[in-house]
């Protein structure tokens, strides 16, 4: 599948819970409750890690939620950690009078 055609892809696709990219909200849930279990002779530990971990994710994602999303596909690619050369690509200025 042509780059561009992913790109684009990852800022149609609608996947949101709560605000947040499905995938960050989740994350956050089984991370908050797995520091919680790692941590239990400190109960309030999970809450805490969730509060401060949701703040952040809330903030960030605040007013582009999917841009997370567009990060995460274009660092995963591997064009990307590739130590090929890119394809020149001629570029064509238009000039609107």
């Amino acid at each position: 599948m042509d780059v561009a055609l992913q790109d684009a892809k990852v800022l149609n696709d609608e996947d949101l819970t709560a605000g947040l990219p499905s995938k960050f909200f989740w994350g956050g849930i089984v991370a908050s409750v797995a520091v919680a279990f790692l941590f239990k002779s400190v109960p309030w530990i999970g809450l805490l890690f969730a509060f401060v971990y949701f703040s952040a994710m809330y903030g960030i994602h605040k007013d582009d939620p999917k841009g997370a999303d567009g990060w995460t596909s274009a660092l995963q690619r591997p064009s990307h950690w590739s130590g090929a050369s890119a394809r020149r690509r001629r570029v064509v200025y238009l000039e609107r009078e």
